[in-house]
């Protein structure tokens, strides 16, 4: 016979988001690997020069094709970290938005208010929108970081689909988050570049908002405290 559990909510959305974490560091693992490798082995090339006193013309062209190779091993490896950060912070917002929008339409649902002949309409229609989300949480008794949550929401965007007003708000609410570019006579240009101290954030700050597991530790499966 099958056995059916209660998982609290807030213990289910804390499994998935710590599934989400795990899937993130396993995919960034093996290319700081390489990384890794590659700048001790570019730094080792230093100290062998150094210790041999002098070079021949054809062991300093052999160094500097080494080290070129070595420097294109590490921005092409930092290239696959900056993609999956990208990818992972998109999948982070859309796990928050999928979970908190559900929550609003299940208030909306439940809410005593029977004679509302919209609210059908309303809950196929429900979107996530920034500030109904603070409003909600905050109606539920958190303190949510409204800064953070646009922040988050407008990387996912700018990852996305890049361009437009969102990269303007950003810019003014995380300047650090843009790397400056200079395309020469053409001007400069800012360009999303996510760090892993971000991404940690980011993380942190969806787990903060998330529901609270002391709250389900001491909640019945039937509703009941």
């Amino acid at each position: 016979m099958t056995s059916c559990y209660f998982i609290p909510p807030g213990q289910f959305f804390h499994w998935e988001l710590s599934a989400l974490r795990d899937a993130y560091e396993g995919a960034v693992w093996r290319p700081r690997e390489r990384w890794h490798r590659a700048e001790q082995a570019h730094r080792q090339l230093g100290v062998d020069i150094e210790s041999f006193g002098g070079e021949i013309e054809q062991e300093r062209w052999d160094r500097l094709a080494q080290e070129d190779a070595l420097d294109g091993e590490m921005r092409a490896v930092e290239r696959t970290l900056e993609l999956i950060r990208h990818a992972f912070t998109i999948s982070l917002f859309h796990f928050w938005e999928r979970w908190i929008v559900q929550e609003m339409r299940m208030e909306l649902m439940y809410r005593k208010d029977v004679a509302d002949p919209d609210k059908e309409k309303r809950l196929r229609e429900m979107r996530y929108r920034h500030d109904r989300v603070v409003g909600f949480l905050r109606r539920h008794g958190l303190a949510p970081d409204p800064r953070g949550l646009r922040t988050l929401q407008l990387v996912a965007n700018i990852a996305k689909h890049s361009g437009g007003h969102d990269d303007a708000e950003l810019f003014m609410l995380r300047p650090d988050v843009f790397e400056e570019r200079k395309l020469g006579t053409r001007g400069t240009i800012y360009e999303l570049r996510l760090s892993d101290a971000f991404v940690d954030e980011m993380f942190g700050l969806v787990s903060s908002v998330g529901p609270s597991l002391a709250r389900d530790d001491s909640a019945q499966p039937d509703g009941r405290s």
